[in-house]
């Protein structure tokens, strides 16, 4: 038995870590859950059934969360610098680059997957969801690193973090109706 308490306790904390590292707390209230807001909403205004629609509804939800870890990531990723000569903690500081890379490539290969599972080959789905990856990647990324140039840092970050999860939410929900 104790093996097994050993076993759970070590996969917790292996959980705990990675929800830090992501900062799922930081997050899932403020874009999540409004996400979820406007697709109840929207499938209210087109008469369509929750039930029948929750199951794209959660796949969407999870994909876009896994966008969120993405982008935590990589503004970690590409902070580590300045965040060390400012004194400013960073979740990515004792990680390996191999740990870094491979945490960004989970990201893009399990947001591809559950995008695949919950719009399949929807152009405009898919199209609003690779909007927000491209707006925060173009917020971290250096050259451009839209962070630190003002308004347009600010418009990027409002981009992936709310318009692009709220536009895809109304698209899976009407696109449901051809369904």
């Amino acid at each position: 038995m104790g093996d097994v308490h050993s076993a759970i306790s070590a996969a917790t904390a292996r959980l705990n870590d990675l929800v830090r590292i992501v900062r799922a707390h930081e997050w899932f209230e403020h874009k999540l859950a409004p996400m979820l807001g406007t697709g109840y909403a929207s499938a209210l205004l087109a008469h369509l059934s929750l039930l029948r629609l929750w199951p794209t509804l959660a796949t969407t939800v999870m994909a876009v969360a896994v966008e969120a870890s993405y982008v935590s990531l990589v503004n970690d990723l590409t902070d580590r610098d300045i965040d060390r000569a400012a004194g400013k903690p960073n979740r990515l500081e004792a990680r390996s680059p191999v740990f870094s890379v491979a945490a960004l490539g989970g990201c893009v290969a399990l947001g591809a997957a559950l995008g695949a599972l919950a719009w399949g080959g929807d152009v405009l789905a898919w199209s609003l969801y690779g909007g927000g990856w491209v707006a925060f990647s173009l917020y971290s990324i250096p050259p451009l690193r839209l962070k630190a140039r003002g308004l347009a840092g600010a418009l990027a970050d409002a981009s992936g973090a709310h318009l692009f999860p709220q536009l895809l939410v109304v698209s899976v929900v009407y696109g449901a109706q051809g369904v």
